[in-house]
């Protein structure tokens, strides 16, 4: 056989591209992809990739470089750079008592045999320095640590590092005139949950002048934790000299509430928010600031950030960070459009709607605001608000220019008016398209709730009508101890009406009471409100529809691509479906959920629903609870999966 000369070539090698360094290069770059400790990346894949960088670098000097940088690059234990002293220097010991004592506590394990077992299973060994480090020890371990950019603290690494080791490791650093242990670091998180603050304050010692990402935990798991000792240590850091290119400071706070430490940690909660205020008003150009709260002071100047994108405040309590006048939208900060100009996500938790109120007065107007996260969990009982008389229903309902670029919306809170009362603010954003409340409440949502509450969603402003594409409600009880059963109301055709005028929503997620008291006929009714829906989950209970009804739906929602509710799926509706006809109902559906739906006949469930969903490949089954309906449903589903599959081309 001849080659025909005329032949297109299909690849050819252009030696001026493909030089050697450039395919070492690359080789490494695959060997090393995707290695990221903060991706769901198990830890033999990770202890893989790094095997391969480390054969890579032994195998040609060619290869040396590009894979030690990478092998290199990441770390979430200082241990390995530890191994780069002599011998002599170090040594390997298994967990320290303290760890041991800790681990027994959050098991519960009694007995003591059993609990060091355990604990010396889950906790790593520790690693000790065994003499004073030498400046002449140190060589070796600069040459690596060059190469670091990513420190991720792990809670068990493999090798643990104890805070003696860390203090060896800092001296020896002072005594060789060393400045920064890691150079070419830019990216450093000490957050892991089980941090001590004596480890915590060894934070200084893995800071860089090209540092550009700081995350720090300022509580942990253990009991006590000071989380103003740790807002003193960030504070003393000087970050505009220590850290000059930091774009991104979070400050992790993990709220007590349920521990005997609660009293305390908010003490130490409050002088924390002082510390970290003084911190931030030293800064300037940050894209993302993630922080428990800040004081009026520090509020105001973030708000000038010219570059700031994310705001993160975790937990405010009671204590406001917008100065609080006579009316909560009377701050300065409220009046000025020129505040936040970057501003494109907002998540914000606090324990009182005016805190809530003053933060959503001084956002109103950020030109670029597109999330709003907002968590109010009122203290008490009683409604927080009364009737007519709170702020947000006499200034901001009745603006139309609030919020000019809000998009997505998640309002999480622990009364059924707060919830209205913000949401009635928030809809009058022109661009909204996805909205979702959450509501737990300490006492049940009466029917005469939620119709207020949704007559209040749809009364809203027009635009919001028609930009809405996704609608979340679900409510569900806090901390709810009686062991009576809860009096269950259902949402019925009329609760739902009001919520028609949002035409064009895709998703549409139901779960503000016990559940629905639907007909088949009320249930089409929904989907021809809502023609355009792709996922409907009802929530919770769900009596009155049948299989015919899901059907009816499916033809009113040629789009729908999942539903999740509940339905009668009995012996009597089987028949009534059968009425319809066997052509396809919907084209689309492609996840079914029946929840706890019943199932009167297995084949004769599967062979309506592969008929009328040709293209249904996953229902998936109750498993919370082992029902006789569950296993039932699994047979449906394999019946309907085989079916469905081998149609297709």
């Amino acid at each position: 056989m001849t080659m025909d000369p005329d032949a297109p070539i299909l690849s050819t090698f252009d030696s001026s591209r493909f030089l050697i360094p450039d395919i070492v290069h690359l080789i490494c770059e695959a060997a090393n992809e995707n290695r990221n400790f903060n991706e769901h990346r198990t830890f033999n894949e990770n202890r893989s990739c790094k095997i391969l960088l480390n054969t890579l670098a032994r195998t040609s000097r060619s290869f040396y470089d590009a894979a030690l940088a990478r092998l290199w690059s990441e770390l979430d234990s200082v241990a390995p750079l530890i191994k780069c002293l002599p011998a002599d220097a170090w040594e390997v010991n298994g967990p320290r008592f303290e760890q041991i004592m800790v681990c027994g506590m959050h098991v519960r394990i009694i007995a003591i045999s059993i609990s060091l077992t355990y604990a010396r299973d889950l906790y790593p060994d520790g690693q000790l320095l065994t003499r004073p480090i030498l400046p002449s020890d140190l060589p070796r371990m600069h040459f690596h640590a060059r190469f670091v950019k990513k420190f991720v603290s792990a809670s068990y690494a493999q090798t643990q590092v104890y805070s003696d080791t860390l203090d060896g490791i800092a001296r020896a650093l002072q005594d060789a005139n060393v400045q920064v242990l890691l150079p070419n670091i830019n990216e450093i998180s000490w957050s892991h949950p089980m941090i001590s603050d004596v480890e915590f304050a060894y934070l200084p010692l893995f800071l860089g002048p090209n540092i550009r990402k700081l995350s720090v935990r300022l509580t942990s798991f253990l009991n006590n934790t000071n989380s103003a000792l740790r807002a003193g240590v960030i504070h003393k850091l000087n970050l505009p000299e220590s850290c000059p290119l930091l774009r991104e400071l979070c400050c992790i706070w993990r709220g007590m509430e349920h521990t005997t430490e609660y009293t305390s940690a908010i003490i130490h909660h409050a002088a924390s928010v002082d510390a970290l205020s003084d911190t931030v008003q030293c800064l300037s150009d940050l894209h993302f600031l993630s922080i428990p709260n800040l004081t009026p002071e520090a509020f105001a100047h973030i708000a000038r950030f010219p570059q700031l994108q994310q705001l993160v405040l975790s937990y405010i309590g009671t204590a406001s960070p917008v100065k609080l006048g006579g009316h909560p939208l009377e701050s300065s900060l409220s009046k000025s459009v020129r505040l936040f100009p970057a501003l494109r996500v907002l998540y914000v938790k606090c324990e009182h709607v005016d805190v809530g109120a003053a933060l959503l007065g001084a956002m109103v107007h950020a030109p670029r605001l597109e999330r709003l996260d907002l968590e109010v969990t009122h203290i008490g009982t009683a409604s927080p608000i009364k009737s007519g008389g709170h702020p947000l229903e006499s200034s901001l309902s009745k603006s139309v220019r609030l919020f000019p670029a809000l998009q997505d919306v998640t309002v999480t809170c622990g009364h059924v008016d707060i919830g209205a009362t913000l949401l009635d603010a928030v809809l009058h954003a022109a661009r909204l398209v996805q909205l979702r409340l959450n509501l737990f409440v300490k006492a049940r949502v009466t029917t005469e709730d939620v119709d207020s509450f949704l007559r209040i969603i749809s009364t809203a402003h027009t635009p919001g009508h028609e930009s809405l594409e996704l609608l979340s409600l679900s409510s569900a009880l806090r901390n709810a101890q009686s062991s009576a059963p809860p009096t269950v109301d259902f949402l019925t055709i009329h609760g739902v009406r009001p919520l028609f005028v949002f035409a064009n929503l895709s998703t549409v997620e139901l779960g503000l009471m016990g559940g629905f008291d639907l007909t088949d006929e009320e249930l089409c009714e929904m989907g021809k409100a809502w023609p355009k829906l792709v996922v409907l989950d009802l929530h919770e209970m769900t009596r009155g529809i049948t299989l015919k009804g899901v059907m009816k739906l499916g033809q009113c929602c040629p789009n729908l691509k999942e539903l999740r509710m509940e339905f009668d799926g009995s012996v009597e509706a089987l028949a009534s479906a059968r009425s319809l006809g066997e052509g396809a109902m919907n084209n689309s559906l492609v996840r079914l959920e029946p929840r706890k739906s019943s199932v009167g006949d297995v084949d004769e469930m599967a062979d309506i629903l592969a008929k009328a969903f040709p293209n249904l490949i996953d229902i998936a089954c109750e498993t919370k609870h082992w029902l006789c309906e569950t296993k039932q449903w699994f047979e449906v589903d394999y019946k309907v999966r085989a079916c469905n599959m081998s149609s297709l081309p």
